[in-house]
């Protein structure tokens, strides 16, 4: 038969348990989306940045702005019309990751004006699965944010993004903090709850060790000790009491 004590250590770690581990998720899964929200405005950041940058500039330093505007580890691919104008990636990874939105992303435009007046026709129709926001997109691993300008009537079009990989590992590496971090807090309440739980019960363990000397006693002048808990055990313990003064009265 399992003690009173068992029990209520073994509901109080089950339900300590689960409560630390729904909020060990919760706090990853606030954690992930914070770092992709981070990641996201990096990039729109970036693409402000290396837009003004083009706006202002000449094309021969456009071809090295890795000079002037900060990339750190995010992916840049700048076309001029069709022409790769600057990639921090190598050209067979660039040409890559372009045939990839080719084949997902079609798009039909004009490098000039033709003269007539009008704009440059720029046709964009999106195919990708996994739109983030407006203007974000996923490739494989890949989340990727597009910008369009136009510059004395040419197209320019740069692709800026950021490896999901590197977000994934960020968050293993907290998710391992947190988790470590909730099991040795788990570990010190179940401690403390087995300590206050044992305190708690062990005036009821007291009676019940009074009363089975009582059994053996066959005196129905004995009484169980009183105990000064004011709660329901010295209760049951003035209760018990006046039930043998009553047996021994009749």
């Amino acid at each position: 038969m399992r003690s009173v004590k068992s029990k209520l250590f073994t509901g109080f770690a089950v339900v300590i348990f689960v409560i630390l581990l729904l909020l060990a998720i919760t706090s990853i899964e606030l954690f992930s989306f914070e770092q992709e929200n981070k990641a996201l405005a990096s990039l729109e950041e970036l693409g402000d940045d290396i837009t003004l940058f083009i706006e202002e500039e000449r094309d021969s330093k456009v071809k090295n702005i890795n000079r002037y505007v900060e990339i750190q580890n995010h992916l840049v691919i700048i076309l001029k019309g069709r022409e790769v104008l600057f990639s921090n990636q190598t050209n067979h990874k660039t040409e890559k990751i372009l045939s990839k939105i080719k084949r997902e992303h079609y798009y039909d435009y004009d490098d000039h004006d033709d003269g007539d007046g009008d704009d440059d026709r720029y046709h964009d129709e999106r195919h990708y699965n996994d739109f983030i926001e407006e203007n974000f997109f996923q490739i494989e691993n890949l989340l990727i944010l597009q910008e369009t300008i136009k510059k004395r009537h040419t197209l320019y079009r740069i692709y800026l993004g950021v490896d999901e990989d590197i977000l994934d590992k960020d968050t293993d590496d907290i998710a391992f903090g947190i988790l470590t971090l909730v099991f040795v807090i788990y570990i010190i309440i179940v401690l403390l709850g087995y300590f206050l739980i044992n305190k708690t019960i062990k005036p009821l363990r007291i009676i019940l060790e009074e009363v089975k000397s009582l059994q053996g006693a066959n005196d129905l002048s004995q009484r169980v000790k009183e105990s000064k808990t004011n709660d329901e055990f010295e209760e049951l313990t003035n209760s018990f009491n006046l039930m043998l003064g009553n047996i021994e009265k009749s």
